[in-house]
């Protein structure tokens, strides 16, 4: 039943993120390869945005072999964050762990060996995520440098 609800959840929170999201800027321009280079650990080719133009990916040069494989950044509205984070909260449990220094609001969302902060700042919003195989500890040190560097660009 949990995990019902957690694709439920994932799929709501999903719709929640595209909603809103259409004045936000180029989620590429907002992070240079160094920079996420710099936060997961390892070299990273050019961002690649998607159609939408809510989401930027950069992929990890070495295949993965560090634990990273890649890292996207997926922009949304305020809006769109605060349903999202009342989505989450409604699983109570680990899956939502409040991150502080990042923003006006900020949280993790955990399922399994996968996390991804979520920040708010103003009207703007963004979820930071990396994966791969690395120990979940470390992906949301990185997500949360991540996020930190895109906080200072909002």
């Amino acid at each position: 039943m949990r995990s019902g609800l957690c694709i439920a959840l994932s799929a709501c929170l999903s719709l929640a993120l595209v909603t809103g999201a259409a004045a936000a800027p180029d989620p590429c321009s907002l992070l240079t390869p160094a920079q996420v280079g710099a936060a997961v650990g390892t070299p990273v080719g050019a961002g690649v945005g998607t159609s939408t133009g809510h989401t930027c990916t950069w992929k990890a040069t070495d295949g993965g072999a560090s634990g990273v494989v890649y890292a996207t950044l997926f922009l949304q509205s305020g809006e769109s964050y605060e349903a999202g984070r009342k989505l989450a909260t409604q699983m109570g449990g680990q899956a939502v762990v409040p991150v502080s220094g990042v923003g006006d609001s900020a949280y993790y969302f955990v399922t399994g060996s996968t996390a991804g902060l979520l920040a708010r700042k103003g009207g703007s919003a963004f979820k930071a995520a990396v994966y791969g195989s690395a120990p979940l500890e470390r992906k949301k040190a990185m997500e949360k440098a991540l996020a930190s560097a895109v906080v200072g660009k909002l």
